[in-house]
């Protein structure tokens, strides 16, 4: 049994070395200046030091589900995140260039915003994100979106976000603007991790005064 209490943080697992794997069940992990708490399994290989993990982590209002595997530097994640209230969660994974920051800042708002699944690829050398493997799938709800500040809000009641293939595609549900419905309207933003380039299709059916 692991048990270390200090002022920054808090420590309780259980410990098993077997000869080939050292195993962790996390009962509680606090890092109290950070507000961070986490929970779960993990499992390293003695030999290869390859890591295996299925961590619960909280933080703030957000929970993080992870699963974690190391090998060759390279850490593969796969995560779901709750509870976020705009898009901004996405900057923590992507350099966004200023413009598109901007965006997701200032002119996007959500009653939550969940990711369903979110997997990627951490280069422990570089330190860094590999960019390209990013895959992502996640929910808005009550999505608000400002193209430009001379313009009303685009306003959908779901809106399905993807990141796949370097691109970020959002499908709106129920999406009105100036109380006019635009069923079938997608935005989409290729390219992203390079030259990103926006592309907004808005469908109506009618008259628009």
């Amino acid at each position: 049994i692991i048990d270390i209490r200090s002022k920054k943080f808090e420590l309780f697992s259980t410990f098993i070395n077997d000869g080939k794997f050292y195993y962790f069940d996390l009962k509680k992990f606090t890092y109290v200046d950070k507000g961070i708490t986490a929970f779960g399994n993990i499992a390293t290989n003695v030999a290869s030091k390859d890591i295996d993990s299925n961590l619960i982590i909280r933080y703030k209002n957000s929970q993080f589900k992870k699963k974690i595997n190391k090998k060759d530097e390279i850490l593969s994640i796969d995560s779901s995140i709750s509870s976020q209230k705009n898009l901004s969660l996405l900057k923590e994974f992507i350099d966004f260039d200023s413009d598109l920051n901007e965006w997701l800042l200032y002119r996007s708002s959500a009653e939550s915003f969940d990711v369903s699944k979110i997997k990627f690829d951490y280069n422990l050398q570089k330190q860094n994100i590999v960019q390209d493997k990013i895959w992502l799938k996640g929910t808005a709800k009550n999505l608000s979106l400002k193209f430009n500040d001379k313009l009303e809000s685009f306003s959908a009641k779901q809106a399905f976000v993807t990141i796949s293939n370097s691109s970020l595609s959002i499908n709106f549900d129920n999406p009105t603007y100036l109380d006019k419905s635009f069923d079938g309207s997608t935005l989409v933003i290729s390219s992203l991790f390079t030259s990103p380039k926006l592309q907004i299709e808005l469908k109506h059916s009618g008259l628009f005064d």
